[in-house]
């Protein structure tokens, strides 16, 4: 690593340093290609692999429109409890409190399939398909995170309104059951919450006042409270002492049921022989190809193959291996501590800079460079944590846990950079073998590309320098040892890149341009 000895930065209204006829001076790092031996383990899921756990859901009972935690299933989701959660879609199923009251789900749980009422969505409506005359309406219910109370009007054909109001009692241990689920599931871990005595759905009954008009419409209101209360279902009865029967409506506005046919917790098996998280154990958290989660398409490694420039160093550019479905990263921890990379055109370089990363991490790692002429020479760099907030190469903002199908952390992990320095220039780089040093517990370091440069950094002299102000507005820059002038407008530790202002001897002028506020100088060995 650089070393900065002698720098000045300069700071007045119109300081922008022009001088021509300098190139800059900065290391390219390409992409060196690896035999497909080179990589020892598949850690990243590709696209077509079998689908992810997606959310399914626009709301849930217990957080509402932040469609988390637990919520609904339909009977089916659960394969080894069939008989837990909501009927089928469309189904008619008989109160388990009164027997005379029938009701009938959503035809569909893939849509709107529940009218949702709480301190967001203060109002809805609910059409009668075929408007008809009641004696009393029946109201299928339930609250999330405590439920509440709603206030309803009910609309004639007539003109007629009548306004009242029904408590919706929370889904968890309330009383007189009409309908018990039997299990639930958390939409964002996809963990069960099975009891044969919840959750729950209750049944209000509300007789009318007008039993001679059509009802065409019923509308709810939401009364107060941090709660979620919602409606399944109406049924009415037409005469005094009749069945409760169905009643055909639009206007649900809110799908809070996982249906039976979405994707399932289960193991991604075969897709991968490692993982990111747990190594060659292979269940959990690791890296997947963009693409493979639809809600967030553009998160995940690049496609195989793929060529990427880091955001935070544009000179670094690395290659991924040809496929995913094959061996596609080099991975050594504390069990299989060692790997060797072969670059399938051996050839000369002055620095190299891994892609890398590690599953709790950091992982200190050895490399030793062998070389054509029977040389070899040790280094080692230090592969981040994959959570790392860090300045990156790049991003995926995403990793699934194998073990589930379970897609997170939409804002990490990410790959980084680790460049060595090579002492032996001249001789073309045959392999590398790598060595785990050590890291945390469990961890796991990972390195998918390799990339070299045949230029140098040039090391930084013991000058030092002065700056003074010269008639005219110029500046005149003193050093107190021979060498290269360079500077930046802007300072970023060893990711900084520096200009080639010309040799400096004792002295250089410059003239201010009109750009820049700030410009920091050093001198390096020609």
């Amino acid at each position: 690593m650089q070393r900065i000895v002698s720098q000045k930065s300069i700071n007045i209204k119109i300081a922008l340093l022009v001088l021509c006829g300098f190139t800059l001076a900065r290391a390219e790092f390409l992409p060196i290609t690896l035999t497909p031996d080179s990589y020892n383990h598949d850690l990243v899921v590709e696209k077509t692999a079998s689908p992810p756990l997606v959310p399914v859901t626009t709301a849930s009972m217990d957080s509402g429109l932040a469609n988390d935690n637990f919520t609904w299933y339909e009977r089916g989701y659960r394969p080894d409890w069939p008989s837990t959660g909501l009927p089928k879609a469309g189904s008619r199923v008989d109160s388990e409190a009164v027997g005379d009251h029938e009701y009938q789900f959503a035809p569909s749980y893939k849509e709107n399939n529940a009218v949702l009422v709480n301190v967001q969505i203060t109002n809805a409506t609910l059409k009668v398909v075929s408007p008809t005359a009641y004696v009393t309406l029946s109201f299928l219910v339930s609250g999330g995170n405590g439920g509440g109370k709603v206030e309803y009007t009910i609309h004639h054909a007539s003109g007629a309104e009548q306004t009242g109001s029904f408590m919706c009692f929370d889904w968890m241990n309330g009383p007189n059951a009409a309908y018990t689920g039997g299990g639930r599931v958390n939409i964002s871990t996809f963990i069960f919450n099975l009891d044969p005595s919840n959750p729950r759905l209750y049944a209000n009954d509300v007789a009318l006042n007008n039993t001679s008009s059509p009802i065409t419409t019923i509308d709810f209101r939401h009364l107060g409270g941090a709660g979620h209360q919602v409606i399944f279902a109406v049924s009415g009865s037409t005469f005094a002492g009749d069945l409760f029967h169905p009643i055909l409506v639009t206007g649900f506005n809110q799908d809070l049921i996982v249906e039976a046919d979405s994707t399932y917790p289960a193991n991604l098996i075969g897709f991968t022989t490692a993982a990111v998280e747990d190594g060659t154990a292979n269940s959990g958290h690791t890296w997947y190809e963009q693409g493979y989660y639809p809600p967030a398409p553009e998160t995940g490694l690049p496609a195989a193959g793929a060529n990427i420039s880091s955001v935070s160093a544009l000179d670094h550019h690395y290659r991924f291996a040809a496929s995913y479905t094959n061996n596609n990263g080099i991975m050594i921890d504390a069990e299989n501590p060692n790997a060797t990379i072969l670059p399938s055109s051996p050839a000369h370089y002055a620095m190299l800079s891994f892609l890398t990363a590690a599953g709790h991490g950091p992982v200190t790692n050895r490399c030793i460079v062998q070389h054509h002429d029977g040389t070899s020479e040790t280094n080692s760099f230090v592969s981040p944590d994959w959570l790392d907030v860090g300045p990156c190469v790049f991003a995926a903002n995403g990793r699934v846990k194998l073990n589930r199908r379970l897609v997170d952390n939409l804002n990490s992990p990410r790959l980084f950079a680790a460049d060595i320095s090579l002492a032996n220039q001249i001789s073309q780089v045959t392999n590398l073998v790598l060595n785990f040093i050590g890291g945390g517990l469990n961890s796991h370091a990972v390195i998918f590309a390799v990339s070299g440069s045949d230029v140098s950094t040039p090391p930084v002299t013991a000058a030092r320098l002065s700056i003074i102000g010269t008639p005219g507005g110029g500046w005149l820059i003193n050093s107190t040892a021979p060498g290269r002038l360079q500077s930046t407008g802007t300072l970023e530790g060893n990711r900084t890149v520096w200009r080639d202002e010309g040799r400096i001897t004792t002295s250089v002028r410059t003239i201010p341009g009109l750009t820049e506020s700030s410009r920091f100088y050093r001198v390096v060995s020609p």
